[in-house]
């Protein structure tokens, strides 16, 4: 009987530091996977910001193409307009 309780509690001793070797390894799996997903979050926040300066720019683009447009609409209309007020009755 001590025999075999000395053979269980090698058992058990060899069977706890395979455990604990094991469990070390997910450890590093786990933090190495927490790093990598924490790294590819800053990416995206780095992304949305991007985004949201291009899309400013081209909305003040779009803007600034809009009032040009208004404005060469507005002269043209000036100059037909002059002609007709300069043409004799």
């Amino acid at each position: 009987a001590a025999e075999e309780a000395a053979a269980l509690r090698s058992q058990l001793a060899a069977a706890e530091r395979s455990y604990k070797e094991a469990s070390r390894g997910r450890t590093e799996e786990h933090e190495a996977y927490i790093s990598e997903i924490e790294a590819i979050g800053g990416v995206c926040e780095d992304m949305q910001n991007q985004n949201a300066r291009l899309l400013q720019q081209l909305t003040d683009r779009d803007e600034y193409a809009s009032s040009m447009v208004r404005e060469r609409l507005a002269a043209g209309q000036g100059a037909q307009t002059a002609p007709a007020a300069l043409a004799p009755c």
